[in-house]
């Protein structure tokens, strides 16, 4: 038999895989080279059989594995990445960074391997890859799209060393580099480029008039080499400001501080600025700059100190180059108390100069206006704010503090939107945490038209309005162009992206796109844990289970102290009908209403009837829990549908929607209900919510 009959030839969707800088690190420590590869090796090799991946062969820290089909070979891949993301993100040893490539092709079968163009041009993109980053040909790309919930960017055609044919090279967006674009184009030698479109949430980013066009190609063949877009190389984290006064009292000014540059920072629409809650998580840190500048995604850090006296302030500030741990920029400000606005406003113009950010004159004029403040309102809000921290505590009354400090920014300060801000926050966040009354929707109200009467230019007042459009009055349409406004005029807050999602996207039962704006979300505030809860729980919504319970355990991992996180990953393992998974994930839960005693009896009772018993008891403590609070009886809805007692569940369900309980705005997308979605009751309680 001749060689050529006795070779096999078929069409393959075939993966390489690289580890990043693996060469230099054996240089460096071979037995923690070796270590980390076998590690990296049983990751990979765990993701394979559960995407019908066949493992060819390894070289060295790279592996080439055939696929039948494209689509697995792509969830295989960003398994693979998310696996490794993970455990990068909870352990303390060196991690594991990884590019790969795919590519859909004809390959040749022989003694066990495969050759041929196929596995060239596979392993040609896999090098065009970004760190934690996949890239596909075109040919892939057709396969998979409109199957996935992560972006494609086309990074135009161009030639791969050795190979004859011109290939158009995607890159997947992970959820990590969310708003990063990434100009690999300059690594595609070709005549013409081709504009790289980012997407993110449901709105699309076109950079420079209509897109960023990419010109002069060089000449010489593919390499490795990535040049990092604007965006990247402005980017900026506002660690806490330590207090050096040393009264504790004074703790809110220097986290005022703080949260006022990065607020006033994150107005310049060509800086990315971490949020508030992620970069707080650093206070008093031992870790080096760029530590914290690799877990947030960001290439600069803004760091300083306040000492604050009766009458007078000192501000240390420094902007650090964090990869090259080099200061840019330093200042010291000794400035009476009430300059403490216009000094914020010049440290702003400082970074943005320092950074090659420019501001556009709507931008400018906002954080001028800003600097034009009554400092002594200011401070009072400052103290507002720090009052309004969340917390686990259930109390209604926890933010009244905060609120007589918002009343008295207003009484000093009518001109501001500060208080009126501070006062409508005070209202829906009573809603949030269960115990709002129609009076509290009505105030909320007031305050936000003060708020945009004085400032027509305020992102957080249109946040506000979105959130009181969305929850007070099911008004989705006005809820949706009131977050839009807040995302136009502030794209940098994590807030605005999480209340596009919370108040429009997710009710209405747009989920693949709530999806990409909940990521979108986290990439500006990656360290707060609760969008992470929520990203989990869209995908319950989705029934994307396994990924929901995966995202649940990321959070818990990454946020012990909050104990929310696996409440997430109880509900699923309810809907896959797994109890005990359910009733073990639920004893980690430890909020105010999931105790051990409700835990036991829930055990107790499914142990004697199954899943019936399960549901009781559950329903049992839910209606115990109404005369206390208004967003109980949504659950007892719930429980009720699944007892299959559609008479109780429909009862229940409009107690709730009458009591303006604040889960039924997700109704439309709540997979408990899906058993009674044709029942006309069920399509009546819709259109009460605008949502019919």
């Amino acid at each position: 038999m001749s060689q050529e009959s006795a070779d096999q030839r078929r069409l393959a969707a075939i993966m390489f895989t690289d580890i990043v800088g693996y060469s230099a690190l054996t240089q460096r420590n071979e037995d923690m080279a070796l270590s980390l590869l076998s590690e990296h090796n049983r990751i990979i090799r765990a993701a394979l059989p559960v995407h019908r991946g066949k493992e060819i062969k390894t070289m060295g820290d790279a592996f080439l594995v055939e696929f039948a089909s494209a689509l697995d070979a792509v969830r295989c891949a960003i398994a693979i990445q998310h696996a490794l993301h993970d455990r990068n993100a909870v352990t303390g040893d060196e991690p594991i960074h990884v590019r790969i490539g795919i590519h859909l092709g004809d390959v040749v079968y022989r003694d066990g391997d495969v050759f041929g163009d196929g596995v060239n041009i596979a392993s040609r993109i896999q090098s065009l890859a970004e760190s934690d980053g996949i890239c596909v040909s075109q040919d892939v790309a057709r396969q998979v799209q409109n199957k996935l919930d992560v972006a494609l960017h086309n990074l135009g055609r161009g030639v791969l060393k050795n190979i004859v044919l011109r290939v158009d090279v995607y890159a997947l967006q992970m959820p990590w580099s969310a708003d990063i674009l990434v100009d690999k184009t300059a690594s595609l030698p070709a005549r013409r480029r081709i504009p790289i479109i980012a997407v993110a949430g449901v709105s699309m980013v076109i950079a420079a008039a209509g897109g960023w066009w990419y010109l002069g190609a060089r000449p010489d063949a593919v390499t490795k080499a990535v040049a990092i877009a604007p965006e990247r190389a402005k980017s900026i984290a506002v660690l806490p400001f330590t207090n050096l006064g040393g009264n504790k009292d004074d703790d809110y000014f220097g986290d005022g501080i703080t949260e006022d540059l990065l607020t006033q920072l994150a107005q310049i629409s060509e800086l990315k600025v971490i949020s508030r809650t992620s970069v707080m998580q650093y206070k008093g840190t031992k870790k080096s700059m760029r530590e914290i500048a690799r877990e947030l995604g960001v290439a600069h850090i803004l760091e300083g100190s306040v000492r604050r006296g009766d009458k007078q302030f000192r501000i240390n500030a420094q902007l650090i180059d964090a990869e090259r741990d080099e200061h840019m920029w330093a200042k010291t400000y000794d400035r009476d108390i009430k300059d403490i606005l216009a000094v914020q406003s010049e440290v702003t113009r400082e970074i943005s100069t320092a950074l090659k950010a420019r501001m556009l004159a709507s931008e400018t004029a906002q954080i001028d206006k800003h600097a034009q403040g009554n400092a002594a309102a200011y401070l009072l809000y400052l103290k507002g704010v720090y009052a309004m921290q969340p917390s686990a505590d259930t109390d209604p009354n926890k933010f009244e503090p905060a609120a007589e400090y918002f009343r008295q920014v207003i009484a000093l300060d009518a001109n501001s939107p500060l208080g009126y801000i501070g006062m409508a926050r005070y209202h829906i966040q009573k809603a949030r945490l269960g115990f709002a009354t129609l009076e509290n929707y009505a105030d909320s109200e007031r305050f936000v038209r003060k708020a945009l009467a004085v400032d027509s230019q305020s992102a957080e007042a249109y946040i506000m309005l979105a959130l009181l459009r969305g929850l007070g009055q099911w008004n989705w349409k006005e809820a949706e162009q009131a977050a839009k406004r807040a995302i136009e005029l502030n794209p940098g807050n994590s807030e605005a992206w999480d209340t596009y999602r919370a108040m429009y996207l997710e009710p209405v039962g747009r989920l693949e796109e709530a999806v990409a704006a909940q990521k979108r979300a986290m990439s500006l505030d990656p360290r707060n844990s609760l969008l992470g809860l929520r990203l989990a729980n869209l995908y319950r919504e989705l029934g994307q289970c396994d990924e929901a319970i995966r995202q649940a355990r990321l959070n818990a991992a990454s946020d012990p102290a909050t104990p929310i996180h696996l409440a997430v990953a109880a509900k699923c393992f309810e809907q896959q009908g797994n109890f005990k998974e359910a009733i073990a994930a639920n004893r980690q839960v430890k909020i105010f209403w999931v105790t051990d005693a409700l835990l036991d009896a829930v055990d107790k009772a499914y142990a004697k009837e199954g899943a019936q018993g399960y549901f009781r008891a559950m329903l049992a403590h839910q209606k115990s829990l109404t005369a206390k609070r208004n967003d109980t009886w949504y659950y007892v809805a719930i429980y009720s549908t699944c007892l299959n007692d559609w008479e109780s569940a429909f009862r229940a369900l409009n107690r709730a929607i009458d009591l303006h309980d604040r889960n039924v705005v997700y109704l439309k997308s709540e997979p408990a209900f899906s058993p009674m979605r044709n029942d006309p009751r069920f399509k009546a309680a819709l259109k009460r919510l605008n949502l019919e």
